[in-house]
């Protein structure tokens, strides 16, 4: 069986559950006033594009939910204009990840995981 590079959200779905419910129960979590933002390169805040999933692997897409969490867990989260992704994903969308959480309105995955529309398909149960 020949191996290929495509990635399957699937491969890191369970990692993404465990951090996503940890986090969401946390109070460290939480994110802190007084946010200091920054400036983002662009490429960061651009919905994946299909060249970018088709490229991006199981490990480079974890690394991305982790170095999100982290900004989130931080109070460093990225400006976004969520208008603009909609936008930017009315063609079509190329998520690089999957994330399984429960159903809780106190927060999401975009949120914790420091992601834009487009970046991830999200179930809740």
């Amino acid at each position: 069986m020949k191996m290929t590079k495509r990635f399957t959200p699937l491969a890191v779905l369970v990692i993404t559950t465990g951090v996503l419910a940890g986090c969401a129960t946390s109070k460290q979590c939480a994110p802190q006033s007084g946010v200091n933002r920054g400036h983002a390169p662009a490429a960061a805040l651009a919905p994946p594009t299909q060249a970018v999933q088709a490229a991006m692997t199981p490990a480079q897409a974890l690394e991305r939910l982790k170095a999100g969490n982290a900004r989130f867990v931080s109070g460093q989260s990225l400006p976004r204009d969520f208008a603009g992704e909609r936008a930017a994903t009315a063609a079509g969308q190329y998520p690089l990840a999957v994330v399984l959480s429960c159903i809780d309105s106190r927060t999401s995955s975009e949120l914790i995981f420091d992601q834009g529309i487009g970046d991830s398909f999200n179930a809740r149960i």
